[in-house]
Protein backbone atom coordinates (compact mmCIF):
# COMPACT_ATOMS: atom_id res chain seq x y z
CA UNK A 1 0.00 0.00 0.00
CA UNK A 2 1.32 3.45 -0.88
CA UNK A 3 1.77 6.14 1.70
CA UNK A 4 -0.90 8.81 1.59
CA UNK A 5 -1.64 12.13 3.26
CA UNK A 6 -4.77 12.95 5.20
CA UNK A 7 -4.74 16.35 3.47
CA UNK A 8 -5.49 14.54 0.18
CA UNK A 9 -8.25 12.34 1.62
CA UNK A 10 -11.98 12.84 1.18
CA UNK A 11 -12.54 11.66 4.76
CA UNK A 12 -10.70 14.63 6.30
CA UNK A 13 -13.45 16.54 8.05
CA UNK A 14 -14.00 19.41 10.45
CA UNK A 15 -16.68 19.75 13.12
CA UNK A 16 -18.65 23.01 12.96
CA UNK A 17 -18.18 24.77 16.28
CA UNK A 18 -21.85 25.75 16.73
CA UNK A 19 -23.90 23.10 14.86
CA UNK A 20 -21.50 20.18 15.58
CA UNK A 21 -22.01 18.96 11.99
CA UNK A 22 -19.11 17.15 10.30
CA UNK A 23 -18.17 18.99 7.12
CA UNK A 24 -15.61 18.77 4.34
CA UNK A 25 -12.24 20.21 5.38
CA UNK A 26 -11.65 23.35 3.40
CA UNK A 27 -8.74 23.66 0.99
CA UNK A 28 -7.05 26.27 3.20
CA UNK A 29 -6.83 23.75 6.07
CA UNK A 30 -5.57 21.03 3.72
CA UNK A 31 -2.80 23.25 2.32
CA UNK A 32 -1.74 25.38 5.28
CA UNK A 33 -3.18 23.77 8.40
CA UNK A 34 -5.04 27.01 9.20
CA UNK A 35 -8.57 26.88 10.55
CA UNK A 36 -10.87 29.59 9.22
CA UNK A 37 -12.26 32.16 11.65
CA UNK A 38 -15.58 33.96 11.62
CA UNK A 39 -15.24 37.22 9.71
CA UNK A 40 -14.63 40.18 12.04
CA UNK A 41 -13.78 37.93 15.02
CA UNK A 42 -10.99 35.70 16.16
CA UNK A 43 -13.37 32.77 16.79
CA UNK A 44 -12.83 29.56 14.87
CA UNK A 45 -15.71 28.39 12.71
CA UNK A 46 -14.67 24.78 13.38
CA UNK A 47 -13.15 22.89 16.27
CA UNK A 48 -9.36 23.24 16.16
CA UNK A 49 -8.90 19.48 15.63
CA UNK A 50 -9.72 17.93 12.26
CA UNK A 51 -11.67 14.69 12.24
CA UNK A 52 -11.02 11.50 10.30
CA UNK A 53 -14.50 10.51 9.13
CA UNK A 54 -13.26 6.93 8.61
CA UNK A 55 -11.92 6.89 12.20
CA UNK A 56 -8.48 5.76 11.11
CA UNK A 57 -6.63 8.46 13.05
CA UNK A 58 -7.58 10.46 16.13
CA UNK A 59 -6.28 13.93 15.35
CA UNK A 60 -6.90 15.17 18.89
CA UNK A 61 -4.45 12.54 20.18
CA UNK A 62 -2.09 13.01 17.22
CA UNK A 63 -1.95 16.74 17.89
CA UNK A 64 -1.43 16.18 21.65
CA UNK A 65 -3.78 19.09 22.35
CA UNK A 66 -1.34 21.30 20.39
CA UNK A 67 -3.78 22.40 17.73
CA UNK A 68 -1.59 25.20 16.38
CA UNK A 69 -1.42 25.72 12.65
CA UNK A 70 2.17 24.47 11.99
CA UNK A 71 1.65 21.34 14.04
CA UNK A 72 -1.78 20.70 12.47
CA UNK A 73 -0.30 21.17 8.97
CA UNK A 74 2.49 18.68 9.71
CA UNK A 75 0.10 16.06 11.12
CA UNK A 76 -2.39 16.18 8.24
CA UNK A 77 0.46 16.14 5.70
CA UNK A 78 2.43 13.28 7.27
CA UNK A 79 2.85 10.27 4.99
CA UNK A 80 1.03 7.28 6.44
CA UNK A 81 -0.37 3.96 5.33
CA UNK A 82 -4.15 3.98 5.26
CA UNK A 83 -6.42 1.27 3.92
CA UNK A 84 -9.43 3.62 4.00
CA UNK A 85 -7.89 6.47 1.98
CA UNK A 86 -10.14 7.88 -0.72
CA UNK A 87 -9.05 10.77 -2.95
CA UNK A 88 -10.57 14.12 -2.02
CA UNK A 89 -13.11 15.55 -4.45
CA UNK A 90 -13.68 19.19 -3.63
CA UNK A 91 -17.31 19.93 -2.85
CA UNK A 92 -18.19 16.49 -1.55
CA UNK A 93 -18.75 15.99 2.15
CA UNK A 94 -17.06 13.06 3.89
CA UNK A 95 -20.43 11.28 3.94
CA UNK A 96 -20.74 11.78 0.18
CA UNK A 97 -17.22 10.38 -0.22
CA UNK A 98 -18.36 7.27 1.69
CA UNK A 99 -21.46 6.99 -0.51
CA UNK A 100 -19.35 7.43 -3.65
CA UNK A 101 -16.92 4.75 -2.47
CA UNK A 102 -19.82 2.43 -1.65
CA UNK A 103 -21.27 2.98 -5.12
CA UNK A 104 -17.89 2.30 -6.74
CA UNK A 105 -17.51 -0.85 -4.62
CA UNK A 106 -21.04 -1.93 -5.62
CA UNK A 107 -20.28 -1.36 -9.31
CA UNK A 108 -17.01 -3.29 -9.00
CA UNK A 109 -18.82 -6.14 -7.23
CA UNK A 110 -21.54 -6.14 -9.91
CA UNK A 111 -18.95 -6.21 -12.72
CA UNK A 112 -17.09 -9.07 -11.04
CA UNK A 113 -20.37 -10.90 -10.51
CA UNK A 114 -21.32 -10.46 -14.18
CA UNK A 115 -17.89 -11.74 -15.27
CA UNK A 116 -18.23 -14.76 -12.97
CA UNK A 117 -21.73 -15.38 -14.33
CA UNK A 118 -20.51 -15.11 -17.92
CA UNK A 119 -17.64 -17.50 -17.19
CA UNK A 120 -20.06 -19.95 -15.55
CA UNK A 121 -22.44 -19.75 -18.55
CA UNK A 122 -19.56 -20.35 -20.97
CA UNK A 123 -18.45 -23.36 -18.92
CA UNK A 124 -22.01 -24.70 -18.94
CA UNK A 125 -22.19 -24.23 -22.73
CA UNK A 126 -18.87 -26.05 -23.11
CA UNK A 127 -20.16 -28.89 -20.94
CA UNK A 128 -23.40 -29.04 -22.95
CA UNK A 129 -21.40 -29.12 -26.21
CA UNK A 130 -19.24 -31.92 -24.80
CA UNK A 131 -22.32 -33.88 -23.71
CA UNK A 132 -23.84 -33.36 -27.17
CA UNK A 133 -20.67 -34.62 -28.90
CA UNK A 134 -20.56 -37.63 -26.58
CA UNK A 135 -24.23 -38.40 -27.23
CA UNK A 136 -23.64 -38.14 -31.01
CA UNK A 137 -20.72 -40.56 -30.68
CA UNK A 138 -22.87 -42.93 -28.63
CA UNK A 139 -25.71 -42.69 -31.15
CA UNK A 140 -23.25 -43.32 -33.97
CA UNK A 141 -21.84 -46.38 -32.20
CA UNK A 142 -25.37 -47.61 -31.51
CA UNK A 143 -26.31 -47.12 -35.16
CA UNK A 144 -23.21 -48.97 -36.35
CA UNK A 145 -23.89 -51.78 -33.88
CA UNK A 146 -27.53 -51.97 -34.98
CA UNK A 147 -26.49 -51.97 -38.63
CA UNK A 148 -23.95 -54.72 -37.93
CA UNK A 149 -26.52 -56.80 -36.06
CA UNK A 150 -29.02 -56.18 -38.86
CA UNK A 151 -26.45 -57.19 -41.47
CA UNK A 152 -25.57 -60.34 -39.55
CA UNK A 153 -29.25 -61.13 -39.06
CA UNK A 154 -29.94 -60.62 -42.76
CA UNK A 155 -26.91 -62.70 -43.73
CA UNK A 156 -28.00 -65.43 -41.33
CA UNK A 157 -31.50 -65.37 -42.79
CA UNK A 158 -30.14 -65.54 -46.34
CA UNK A 159 -27.86 -68.47 -45.46
CA UNK A 160 -30.71 -70.30 -43.74
CA UNK A 161 -33.01 -69.66 -46.67
CA UNK A 162 -30.38 -70.96 -49.08
CA UNK A 163 -29.71 -74.02 -46.96
CA UNK A 164 -33.40 -74.79 -46.58
CA UNK A 165 -34.00 -74.37 -50.27
CA UNK A 166 -31.08 -76.53 -51.25
CA UNK A 167 -31.19 -79.14 -48.51
CA UNK A 168 -31.44 -82.68 -49.70
CA UNK A 169 -34.71 -84.01 -48.19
Amino acid sequence: MDNVKCADCGYLAVRHFKTRDLLDAEEMLRRTGEMPVEPGTQHYIYDPWPVCFARVIDFRSALDDNSGTPHRKRVINDDRECARFTPWIQGLTPKEHVELQQELDRQLWQTQRELQDQTWREQQEDKADQRHRESLKAASRTSLLSAGIGFLGGLTAAVLAYLLANWPW
